[in-house]
């Protein structure tokens, strides 16, 4: 194929990622997660938002000057991922602002980013421009890395740098003993290690690729991942182990579904699998009115059958270390990831945002399957199947006439505008969840009182509802409904015996009801 098709076909290839990925970019609000990247990269610690009772205004959200110091120190506190996509959100909000758009473009260019990427991890594996275009074109169109290019997380990055370490570890290995290549490739695995933990886990298949099939590689690459270790020491000795610690508390809690091998656990993680190998191939919120059942389980054996089709015949074509390194690049992670989860007794890392990575071998193989086809027209048919079959599964704001409201992020921004519209000075705000606090006050920059309330007794519930409602001529209560907190029933039935319930608003994941009076109530 010529040089100039070539780079013409991928440059249309790009301009469809870029479109799909920058398509209605703010059509839902910020959530939680993301509202966590926006303040860690503003340098706003948020450790008070765990106390039981929090009492604040939006003025606790704001750090006027965030310092480089007082982003680590926030991502430290607030996060269990290492500081570099932070920092370097930080430095897009101060040239580009915080606003919805601006720092979910961010993820949105990471994710454009990889589709030449895995075209030059493609090529160099498989020789042939055709096969590294097809998987560049499923990168393109994927569910799951178009929706994870439209968040404010540090996947996307970690998908891209996953991608070009990949690529430079090869092409180092190509290069033989020349320093250039590995100190490229070392210096892009020091930005992945300070990236994202699980992500990292790929540099463990290219020493598993180096034992298996090429060993000459085996010292430069010890020496590389040695100047890798001594720049990643301070962040061991201070950061990791404080995140590390927080996040085994956080995924204790989340579904122990058995002792440590019992079949209930094993079956649990079975199931996870099967969600993670669903989100992969389809994203992790696709459309249950247009994807249905029978349609998704033909998807998925179609697309297994292509990878299956793809490895065989790269095995056959003597291309057998093309299609190790692919089965090492996406089991490695998947593997260690299942039996770490198993050996901790959750499935809080059985995720789909932890393995997103993982698709590009599945996308890598699909495509060595149909180049291989000497039917033409079948190749297009195949490969016309797999792209109507993403761009259909694609993520649910694609067709607004078959949301599925179930897997909609709550819309916050909606709950903050409603309540700038009306609110009085000496209003209060309750909030069910005091973490719902953190994407609300993206949005809400007013000056009343909010007050979230965590676990307490019956009484103590209704003691702190007297005292915050006392003289108060009218009360916001935001519920949100996809994560019921503690008492929200009791808070409901306490502010309509008090108060003539105005209007309540419903929004997506979220619940706004206004409760007003005319009079103070009698002393």
């Amino acid at each position: 194929m010529q040089t100039r098709k070539i780079l013409f076909l991928l440059m249309l290839i790009i301009a469809v990622a870029a479109f799909l990925r920058f398509y209605d970019l703010t059509y839902q609000s910020i959530w939680g997660d993301e509202a966590c990247s926006v303040y860690d990269a503003q340098g706003v610690d948020l450790h008070f938002i765990t106390a039981s009772l929090v009492d604040a205004t939006h003025r606790k959200f704001v750090n006027p000057r965030p310092a480089p110091r007082a982003v680590l120190t926030a991502c430290l506190k607030n996060e269990g991922t290492p500081p570099a996509f932070f920092a370097v959100l930080a430095l897009w909000i101060r040239a580009f602002g915080a606003g919805d758009f601006a720092c979910r473009a961010l993820s949105a260019v990471m994710g454009v980013m990889a589709v030449p990427v895995i075209y030059l991890l493609g090529r160099r594996l498989f020789r042939r421009a055709d096969a590294a275009l097809l998987a560049a074109l499923f990168m393109a169109v994927s569910p799951a890395a178009i929706f994870f290019s439209q968040e404010v997380r540090a996947y996307g990055m970690a998908n891209l740098l996953a991608l070009a370490s990949s690529w430079l570890f090869l092409r180092a290995l190509d290069g033989g003993r020349r320093v250039g290549p590995w100190l490229s490739y070392a210096a892009t695995a020091l930005v992945l290690c300070y990236t994202f933990y699980f992500a990292a886990l790929v540099l463990a298949a290219h020493v598993a690729y180096l034992f298996a099939a090429d060993r000459r590689g085996l010292r430069p690459w010890l020496c590389a991942m040695a100047s890798v270790g001594l720049c990643y020491l301070p962040w061991l000795a201070f950061g990791f182990r404080t995140q590390i610690a927080v996040q085994l508390a956080v995924s204790s809690g989340y579904s122990r579904p058995g002792p440590v091998l019992s079949r209930e656990s094993l079956s649990a993680t079975a199931g996870a699998l099967r969600y993670i190998l669903d989100s992969l191939i389809l994203g992790p919120m696709y459309s249950r009115v247009l994807i249905t059942d029978t349609l998704r389980r033909i998807i998925e054996f179609g697309t297994l059958a292509l990878v299956l089709s793809g490895g065989y015949v790269l095995w056959r074509r003597e291309r057998k270390p093309a299609l190790l390194f692919t089965l090492l690049f996406s089991l490695t992670p998947l593997i260690v990831i299942s039996v770490f989860s198993i050996a901790k007794g959750t499935l809080w890392f059985m995720k789909p945002r932890y393995h997103l990575w993982e698709a590009s071998g599945i996308f890598i193989l699909a495509a060595a399957s149909i180049t291989s086809i000497r039917h033409i027209p079948l190749r297009f048919l195949l490969a016309g199947a797999v792209c109507a079959a993403s761009l259909l599964a694609g993520p649910y704001h694609f067709y607004p006439m078959v949301f599925y409201s179930d897997h909609a992020k709550s819309d916050f921004r909606s709950a903050a505008a409603l309540i700038a519209a009306e609110e009085r000075r000496g209003d209060l705000i309750f909030v069910n969840i005091p973490g719902h606090m953190i994407p609300f006050n993206i949005y809400y920059k007013g000056g009343l009182r909010q007050v979230g309330i965590s676990d307490c007794g019956r009484y103590v519930l209704r003691e702190k509802l007297e005292q915050y409602t006392k003289n108060r001529q009218a009360v916001w209560f935001l519920v949100g409904l996809d994560t019921l907190g503690h008492g929200d029933a009791e808070i409901a039935e306490y502010l309509g015996q008090r108060f003539p319930l105005k209007h309540t608003h419903e929004l997506h994941g979220l619940r706004l009801a206004h409760y007003e009076r005319t009079g103070l109530p009698p002393g």
